[in-house]
């Protein structure tokens, strides 16, 4: 990246947060990137692939998880 296109990239930056600055004013505009912040950061959960269910697992290429064994022979003791 090279010097000119930074200046050009904070030069857009700047205009469209200026545009949304004079259209919906300062206090909306802090209050909204302050929700997306922390917004951004609670929604952020890790899925294991083990609690995706095998329709799921075989969509994305992943083997199937073998169904635990039955412990219907114990309770016939």
């Amino acid at each position: 990246m090279t010097t000119r296109q930074i200046h050009s990239d904070s030069a857009i930056l700047r205009v469209c947060v200026d545009t949304l600055v004079a259209e919906h004013g300062r206090w909306q505009v802090f209050k909204s990137a302050i929700v997306a912040l922390v917004r951004s950061k609670r929604r952020t959960t890790v899925v294991s692939s083990t609690d995706l269910p095998q329709w799921l697992r075989h969509d994305i290429g992943l083997p199937p998880i073998a169904d635990p064994p039955s412990s219907a022979h114990w309770t016939y003791r």
